[in-house]
């Protein structure tokens, strides 16, 4: 399905929230780090008040020729430590490292996760002069943050502090890393080798892409001391899970129950646009959300998750970024560009599971928070998967700080290849939430959810759509419970009676997808 590239203005506009989704007021306070450079897409970590910051990138975004994206000389190649509460910054060079070491912490948009005192940095994307290419890395590198701290202080070597493990299945950038419990789940991304071109893999210097499609899982051990990864095991959807730069949100589903929530993402298989639905992570698997929308923030930007106990609601706040829906004097406009914006939004999870999205009356001071990171406030109570916990009455809360991300003085630098208009954002933002009455908080209305049936069984099964919708352009796909696609198809010219027969390759269950204007809805079918 060809991409359009018009600006559309829906039929959709914010209306009162017919109830009080989020009480609250949300402030932006500016804060002073001198000494602190412009950065995005890095990794980062938090010890006894102190954040860790490593990776990413010190320009705006990448240009859309491939001799001009991701130059390494606008790789970060330092380790910064920055003291929040007195706007300290102290920085020592990767040299002290082995090439190899060095070469993938300067990558960009590397998957990441803290566990007790160690930060875990995996993968991620940028230039090897070792191989004389771009290419996503395959190591894990373990930190320990006491150590690397001291040794950035100290000016000592940084090496003692860190060491890797290389796998095959840790290639991935654009994805992220976190941990339930003590197993560790790498979630989407994908890994893409050479340099990139929008003209597609075949066209100037040439690249190879391939999403993961999947939530890896396992475990890390030391027997012997020698950290070693264990029980490798994935979840595959080649559909629902063909997402990166995302938001991953921590959340406290039904029972008390941990998991996350993927959060919007790029690209869908058929057409250069986002995700409009999330996908719900747990232990047990994996839920598509095909009945909810998400209109608001569509890529990796600052977030952060509130839980709510008295309400058993999660609060899912996003920070400017990325979307291609923003509100244009009340209206909801549909820009297929995907421009910078600077919408505060939240998806609310009540305690029944329904999801609800409001935009908040605050922005962000201009077209800030695309590759930013929330760093949060340890003094606010959090779960080991760190959704932050609301205290049952409080007058002030700082949350914690935005860091960093891509500032934009163009709603689409990259379309009208103004990448020069972009940097790196040298900025810091405190997040202080006080108690409110909602006030100028709306809830962006509902989409009607996408569905259909199957009908019969073996070689007599078919999809009944609902008939009238859609008109045209359909995409279909078949797959097992391995991710292994069966069946796709895309039609244009839809039945009258809205029958789509469907191949039966083998007995057994599959999976059946059908995507249309965005709107994806899938069925479990035993054959």
């Amino acid at each position: 399905m060809k991409r359009l590239t018009t600006l559309l203005a829906v039929t959709l506009s914010a209306a009162a929230a017919a109830q009080n989704w989020f009480p609250y007021e949300v402030a932006l306070q500016p804060v002073a780090v001198s000494g602190l450079p412009g950065l995005h897409s890095f990794a980062h970590g938090q010890y006894q008040g102190e954040w860790v910051l490593l990776g990413g990138r010190t320009d705006g975004i990448h240009a859309r020729q491939p001799f001009a994206a991701f130059p390494s000389a606008q790789n970060n190649s330092n380790v910064y430590v920055v003291n929040p509460s007195n706007g300290q910054v102290w920085s020592a060079p990767l040299t002290s490292l082995s090439v190899a070491l060095q070469e993938q912490l300067r990558s960009t948009n590397p998957n990441y996760a803290q566990h007790g005192d160690s930060l875990y940095v995996l993968g991620g994307y940028g230039f090897s002069a070792t191989d004389g290419a771009h290419k996503t890395y395959n190591g894990l590198v373990a930190i320990s943050l006491p150590a690397l701290i001291s040794a950035v202080k100290g000016g000592t070597s940084l090496a003692p502090a860190i060491e890797v493990i290389n796998h095959p299945r840790f290639a991935v950038t654009g994805g992220h890393l976190a941990l339930l419990g003590d197993r560790f789940y790498l979630v989407g991304g994908h890994r893409f080798n050479g340099s990139y071109n929008p003209h597609g893999p075949t066209h100037g210097p040439g690249f190879s892409q391939a999403y993961t499609n999947a939530v890896r899982r396992f475990d890390l051990r030391r027997p012997g001391g020698q950290l070693q990864v264990a029980n490798v095991d994935s979840v595959i959807d080649p559909v629902h899970l063909h997402r990166r730069d995302y938001n991953l949100m921590p959340q406290i589903y039904a029972n008390g129950t941990p998991g996350f929530m993927i959060s919007s993402g790029v690209f869908q298989p058929t057409i250069d646009l986002p995700f409009l639905y999330p996908v719900e992570v747990t232990a047990t698997g994996i839920v598509p959300r095909t009945d909810f929308s998400q209109y608001l923030s569509h890529y990796h930007s600052a977030s952060t998750v509130l839980y709510d106990s008295a309400t058993e609601r999660n609060l899912n706040l996003f920070f400017g970024g990325i979307s291609q829906y923003h509100y244009v004097n009340g209206t909801l406009v549909d820009d297929q560009n995907v421009p910078f914006v600077s919408t505060i939004s939240a998806v609310v999870r009540d305690s029944d599971q329904s999801l609800h999205e409001v935009v908040l009356p605050v922005s962000m001071p201009g077209l800030k928070g695309a590759s930013a990171e929330f760093l949060s406030n340890p003094a606010v109570a959090h779960t080991p998967h760190e959704v932050q916990l609301l205290p049952a009455s409080f007058d002030s809360l700082v949350l914690g700080h935005i860091v960093g991300g891509i500032d934009s003085q163009l709603e689409n630098p990259f379309t009208s290849n103004s990448s020069a208009s972009t940097s790196a954002a040298t900025t810091v933002y405190r997040v202080v939430l006080k108690p409110g009455n909602g006030i100028g908080v709306e809830e962006v209305p509902a989409t009607q959810p996408f569905t259909f049936s199957v009908l019969g069984r073996g070689t007599n099964a078919a999809i009944q759509l609902p008939l009238g919708r859609p008109e045209t352009g359909l995409d279909l796909w078949m797959y097992d419970s391995a991710g292994r696609i069966l069946w796709t198809q895309t039609l244009y010219d839809l039945p009258a009676d809205g029958r789509i027969a469907l191949p039966r390759p083998t007995r057994g269950t599959v999976f059946v997808v059908a995507s249309w204007d965005g709107l994806y809805h899938t069925e479990k079918v035993e054959l």
